[in-house]
């Protein structure tokens, strides 16, 4: 009686870890959208920021991060380097949490690649640019996480159902 009840509850752990490990994924959809989201206002606060104010790239970086709730992309600005170099290495720093890909790292550094190094007028259509592929990313964010989120959970459940009854 008692290994009856024991192989129940291990099956009924096992359905809830499967479902919850599709919850999971999900989650990290909605952390990229989220960061997209962020981002975007990033880009408006920065070209605000580039129009308006007389400081340095680090500085207009840093207090646009900061306004947009982008903290890690925040740095102590080291002078001896050049800001793409700077740039690159606060994208690598970005946690794995935020649900990024490879490819929108890349898309990340390369727009930092060539930010602050043209004249005002550049920097702000460079910004314009950029602005509009990132609307893409978000948007392919936002497509993402409507399919892929009840897919990732029905296939958890399923999952942890299928093992469950294999052990059953």
């Amino acid at each position: 009686m008692i290994y009856l009840i024991l192989k129940i509850t291990g099956c009924v752990l096992i359905v809830l870890a499967g479902f919850g490990a599709g919850c999971l994924l999900t989650k990290r959809l909605s952390f990229r959208l989220e960061f997209f989201e962020k981002f975007s206002v990033f880009l408006s606060v920065l070209k605000t920021q580039i129009r308006y104010s007389g400081d340095d790239i680090f500085k207009l970086v840093s207090r646009s991060a900061k306004g947009a709730d982008l903290e890690y992309l925040c740095g102590e600005a080291d002078y001896s380097i050049p800001f793409s170099v700077f740039w690159e290495k606060q994208i690598n720093n970005i946690p794995k949490s935020s649900g990024l890909n490879n490819s929108d790292k890349e898309l990340l550094i390369e727009f930092g690649s060539a930010l602050g190094s043209t004249d005002i007028e550049g920097q702000l259509k460079h910004i314009e640019l950029y602005q509009k592929m990132f609307a893409a990313k978000l948007d392919e964010s936002k497509t993402e996480l409507q399919k892929k989120s009840a897919v990732y959970k029905a296939l958890g459940l399923f999952g942890g159902i299928s093992v469950a009854i294999i052990i059953l």
